[in-house]
């Protein structure tokens, strides 16, 4: 006798790793790779995403979190030491990044890490993941990147330039410093964005909806005074690591689920 129609998925492949998933019921595990797509759910809840997805996660979270307390003393030495050499022109900017060569690098170590959290599971992208506020994220980071190097390099040889050259440089100076802030509102808010749509997967609605407010906060403290930069660094920080306690339960929890599904085959096989 033939199984009722909504006993048996319709033919379709793993949204995780493309294994035919004809003839298993709704909701089971992948046989190839333990993935678990819930009936009537557009997108999978954290714990049952890939573990090599929720390891990415966790790298750049845990880099970005080790960089921003080195964002935050250096800049807290920049405003000590640096703010009176400056000008004016950059002190008034969050923690001021563009005060020191060793601030552009620590900014890039702590964009090393959004990167890293905002990197795609190839199989799972154009389902899930939210692209736009990914891919932003990526492109922004990138622009921080550039402009942070270009940066530490203007001000490295600007005490070594001829009064020919003071000028140009101090233009430079000023646009890429001008690109770099622009480029640190979209990173702010595009990774407040992804943060918030994760936090939805735990779900953790709290944290979802602190998220999402960041997503249009944490700009806006980019643009206050150090003291504002310094707010939205902690702001971010506190959220990211109470993300980053959701991903390791939730890795657990998909590493056992894995490491079950693995042994599935030979258990059946050995019943048949």
């Amino acid at each position: 006798m033939n199984a009722p129609p909504d006993a048996i998925a319709p033919a379709r492949n793993c949204d995780n790793c493309g294994y035919s998933l004809a003839g298993l019921a709704p909701g089971a595990p992948c046989p190839e790779c333990g993935f678990v797509a819930t009936p009537g759910q557009d997108v999978p809840m954290l714990h049952q995403m890939p573990p090599e997805y929720l390891r990415t996660l966790l790298r750049g979270l845990n880099t970005m979190n080790h960089w921003s307390g080195t964002v935050v003393l250096i800049g807290v030495a920049a405003i000590a030491i640096l703010g009176g050499f400056s000008g004016g022109l950059f002190s008034s900017l969050p923690i001021p990044f563009l005060n020191l060569g060793a601030g552009a690098a620590a900014l890039i170590g702590l964009s090393i890490g959004a990167y890293i959290f905002a990197s795609p599971y190839p199989p799972m992208a154009r389902v899930y993941a939210p692209e736009l506020a990914r891919k932003w994220l990526r492109r922004s980071v990138v622009s921080v990147w550039v402009c942070s190097a270009g940066l530490g390099g203007l001000f490295a040889v600007s005490p070594l330039a001829g009064p020919g050259w003071s000028t140009f440089i101090t233009v430079l100076q000023v646009g890429a410093g001008v690109v770099l802030v622009l480029s640190l509102l979209v990173v702010s808010a595009t990774l407040m964005d992804y943060t918030a749509w994760l936090a939805a997967r735990v779900p953790d609605d709290t944290l979802a909806k602190y998220a999402g407010k960041a997503a249009w906060a944490l700009p806006l403290l980019v643009l206050c005074t150090c003291g504002g930069g310094a707010f939205a660094i902690f702001g971010a920080g506190y959220i990211s690591w109470r993300l980053r306690d959701h991903i390791v339960k939730a890795l657990a929890i998909a590493e056992q689920a894995a490491a079950r599904n693995t042994s599935l085959p030979g258990e059946s096989g050995a019943t048949t």
